[in-house]
């Protein structure tokens, strides 16, 4: 039974009560208190606090948060019946407003509101004895710097809320930099005062979040303003060499790639902070509710995990999500030198058994199992395309829904893997090319992989029927250099690029990546090579959707706040 993050004590009948079953929940309002004199006392704070953590049970993290993060990056592409859906992946956007876009937007805000409703209220209180004030602000700031650099990441100069807003509210939009100050000093304040883990204390086995959270914002904020590299690779040290995991384990990769997506190994040594998705009995809306039709507010929040029907291949899930194949190639470039649990030496990695599902996947891991099938199905899978197998939870026997289509795996939002690979960039970034290295074989040394000055190439070139352009995933790719022991920083830049889609795609880096590294400069190099792999990048993209439009009814209801320049 999956531990809940969702309070272990006894609360006022006017809040709400929360079972600890991950199979039967009954989360009544969080948010039940209708105004500042309702909070007086410290089980008010609490009980909002909580109200700040139900919100990520509902659609932006339960489906969105993959469709923007990943599915607009160089990791998707959409065959789907849906045109609209079609048109959003492949950067055309005819309405701003579409509920992939507006549920974003709203849900962000939504959490956001929740978190200003437990700094500003918890001045009420004037006693404090079961909990900290201190550590409560600390979870209320991490995840408001958390939920700004996400609105920050896709929309360049959302407004900056950090009070209770009236309904009447129209704030103007904050510039990029000042967005940066302020997720950093929400995140800065968050790191000084929240507990490395929690071991002991009144939220004893809890699954909230940590120090290494707080850290992970810094650096990531860092990285992605201006390139404050050395500010944020200090930030990532500590969390390598000092961070706990959610559980309250030191952090440590675990031997096993699947552990780090699945249901049965969730809040793992490797997983800094994953929302607790559930079966449930329950609805908020299911599915739909992600679109905004009964959009889940989080009153009732439905526990249910959504994202894989719309990412898994058909017939079991919808398909309207694929992966990019120039991925499979990526992955097909080498293969192992060391046994790992899921695989044998000279065996492609185990990573790509757990991240794509291709035609050819019974062969290369025999024994493998999608769903019900030890062989491939034409009729549903063809041949020279990629599919998602990561979060989808339907191979190895391990497929699981209600009848809405809900399942329980949890969403990693940081884990060790990722943070490894963010570190190196870091490093190369600042003059450590050897550092950057040694930390890029950390990772591939758990994926059974040589050490990149040992690897041995695999032929893997790609042609790709929808540009026209042939890669070559590894000479392209500053693999070469590595080798010969002189690589420059472009060397490693695109080693980096290769090797980061291996460890983590479709985990919601991809698209903040893209724009770091350059994509939103079409006469540069970088450009040139995600256009050559990626047809919607080369058709239909443009420098200002680096960034997504900010969606009309926010732009036309509020006189204060522009448009993302190009839209």
């Amino acid at each position: 039974m999956k531990k809940l993050i969702y309070i272990a004590s006894v609360l006022s009948a006017t809040l709400f009560a929360v079972s600890c079953s991950k199979d039967v929940l009954d989360l009544d309002n969080p948010n039940a208190l209708t105004s500042a004199s309702a909070y007086n006392y410290e089980a008010d704070i609490n009980a909002a606090l909580i109200g700040v953590y139900h919100a990520f049970n509902g659609g932006f993290y339960n489906l969105d948060h993959s469709l923007i993060f990943s599915g607009q990056s160089d990791e998707c592409i959409s065959y789907s019946p849906d045109t609209g859906l079609v048109d959003f992946v492949s950067f055309k956007y005819p309405d701003y407003s579409r509920n992939w876009n507006k549920v974003t937007w709203n849900a962000l805000y939504n959490q956001i509101a929740r978190c200003n409703q437990v700094i500003e209220y918890s001045e009420n209180v004037q006693e404090w004895k079961t909990y900290s004030k201190e550590e409560i602000l600390a979870q209320a700031k991490a995840i408001r710097a958390w939920a700004f650099y996400q609105l920050t990441m896709l929309y360049n100069h959302p407004p900056y809320v950090d009070y209770v807003a009236p309904a009447s509210d129209q704030p103007a939009g904050t510039e990029y930099s000042v967005l940066c100050e302020k997720i950093i000093e929400d995140a800065k304040y968050a790191y000084d005062k929240l507990p490395a883990n929690y071991n002991s204390g009144v939220w004893k086995g809890q699954y909230r979040v940590n120090k290494a959270f707080a850290a992970v914002i810094l650096a990531k904020t860092y990285m992605n303003w201006d390139g404050k590299y050395a500010e944020a690779a200090k930030y990532y040290k500590d969390v390598i060499d000092n961070g706990y995991a959610v559980n309250g384990e030191k952090l440590a990769l675990v031997d096993d790639y699947l552990w780090n997506s699945d249901t049965d190994h969730e809040n793992n040594c490797e997983a800094v902070f994953e929302i607790q998705f559930a079966q449930t009995v329950q609805s908020a809306g299911g599915y739909w509710a992600a679109f905004g039709w009964g959009y889940n507010d989080g009153a009732t929040p439905d526990r249910g995990n959504w994202r894989w029907k719309f990412m898994a291949a058909t017939p079991v899930g919808w398909g309207d999500y694929d992966a990019e194949a120039w991925m499979l190639y990526a992955f097909k470039n080498e293969k192992t030198v060391r046994d790992t649990p899921r695989t044998k030496a000279g065996m492609y990695d185990q990573r790509l058994e757990c991240s794509l599902l291709y035609t050819d996947i019974f062969t290369d891991y025999p024994g493998h199992m999608q769903w019900q099938w030890s062989e491939n199905q034409p009729q549903y899978w063809r041949e020279g395309r990629a599919y998602i197998n990561k979060y989808t939870n339907w191979f190895g026997g391990n497929y699981v829904s209600t009848i809405q289509d809900e399942e329980p795996t949890n969403y990693r939002v940081f884990r060790l893997g990722e943070i490894y690979m963010d570190y190196a960039e870091c490093l190369a970034q600042t003059g450590d090319l050897q550092g950057a290295i040694a930390q890029i074989d950390i990772v591939r040394e758990r994926a059974g992989l040589a050490k990149l000055s040992e690897r041995e190439p695999v032929e893997s070139i790609y042609l790709n029927p929808l540009t026209g352009e042939t890669l070559d995933l590894n000479k392209d790719y500053g693999y070469a250099a590595i080798k010969a022991g002189n690589p420059t920083l472009a060397d490693v830049m695109s080693v980096i690029d290769i090797e980061d889609v291996k460890e983590s795609c479709f985990e919601g880096d991809r698209l903040v990546d893209l724009r770091r590294w350059g994509v939103a400069d079409m006469s540069g190099d970088f450009y040139k090579k995600v256009a050559a792999r990626s047809s919607k990048y080369k058709t239909n993209f443009a420098s200002h959707k680096a960034w997504m439009p900010i969606p009309n009814a926010e732009v036309n209801n509020n006189p204060n706040l522009e448009q993302v320049s190009g839209y």
